[in-house]
């Protein structure tokens, strides 16, 4: 996610340690960590609504054609029984 490595994230560990303090460090780390959990699980939410959203249109797209080689066909038909001589409608 952050391409942070051993020795940044153990920097950013000593300064929090020295800021915050021994006492308050646990409380700040559990604190982000819930808020770092939050924003995953909202991130994952958002893309499953928009993975579904595309599969829906792409879905509207398919019917549409499918509609187009239904309404072909009726054409063939109609200009079929035309040709033969016959208007039957089934």
């Amino acid at each position: 996610m952050f391409d942070i490595g051993f020795w940044e994230l153990a920097l950013i560990f000593v300064v929090a340690l020295l800021v915050l303090g021994p006492d308050r460090l646990p409380a700040v780390a559990r604190t982000g960590g819930r808020w770092a959990s939050k924003a995953r699980r909202t991130l994952a939410a958002f893309k499953a609504d928009v993975e579904r959203e595309f599969a829906a249109d792409e879905l509207s797209d398919e019917l549409r054609r499918e509609a187009g080689v239904v309404d072909d066909l009726k054409k063939f038909k109609e200009e079929l029984n035309e040709s033969v001589g016959g208007k039957k409608n089934r």
